[in-house]
């Protein structure tokens, strides 16, 4: 079994689309083509065909601009982990919309004027939100006790934790929770149902 994070920053991105095609990514959160803002680019809100560009290594033949902004983290007295700028594109590209900073038609080389808005846009702070971009490994589930061990607690999907939720050396990210491309047809985008808070209870000992 190979990380997420690993798998998809190896994927094709035609092979990314086939799997849509079998899926609920068309009328699902994340279908642009009707949106009058998006030009009837569809996918191409956020990848970019036929370019080599990409703003970080590893993004998946992305067509928008990250956003320079600090952010402000999450923090709790009881956090174990110590949250950073987010800096991982499984939360990076999520935000390049979902912080409202940059335009959502600003995208394939042209500045738009239409910005995210109501609940879909988070904004740069970010203590209202779950904390992302922390570590999430077997010294922080043991130093927690609150949280099982990635390395060995499953997913329905029969992997483990990191391997089928964490991107890079176990970063937790909004991809963690979340799949843009809505392959499951899961409400609010979500890589598990949270009925009876199934997701929240897949890391943590509730």
């Amino acid at each position: 079994m190979r990380n997420r994070g690993t798998a998809w920053e190896a994927g094709a991105l035609c092979v990314v689309l086939a799997a849509r095609a079998l899926g609920g990514m068309a009328g699902s959160a994340h279908d642009f083509t009707a949106s009058g803002w998006s030009r009837g680019a569809g996918c191409g809100v956020c990848h970019a065909f036929h370019s080599t560009d990409a703003p970080a290594a590893g993004t998946p033949a992305w067509s928008r601009e990250f956003s320079n902004v600090a952010y402000t983290l999450y923090t709790s007295t009881t956090l174990d982990a110590t949250p950073g700028q987010p800096t991982h594109y499984g939360s990076k590209l999520c935000l390049s919309c979902h912080d409202g900073v940059t335009a959502l038609d600003t995208f394939g080389g042209q500045r738009g004027s239409t910005y995210i808005h109501g609940k879909a846009r988070i904004g740069t702070d970010l203590r209202a939100t779950h904390p992302i971009g922390i570590i999430y490994d077997g010294a922080l589930a043991h130093a927690d006790r609150g949280l099982f061990d990635p390395n060995t607690k499953r997913i329905p999907t029969g992997e483990t934790i990191t391997n089928g939720l964490l991107f890079g050396t176990g970063n937790l990210e909004c991809a963690s929770c979340h799949d843009v491309h809505d392959r499951l047809g899961n409400p609010k985008l979500l890589r598990i149902r949270n009925n009876g808070s199934a997701l929240c209870r897949t890391c943590h000992r509730m």
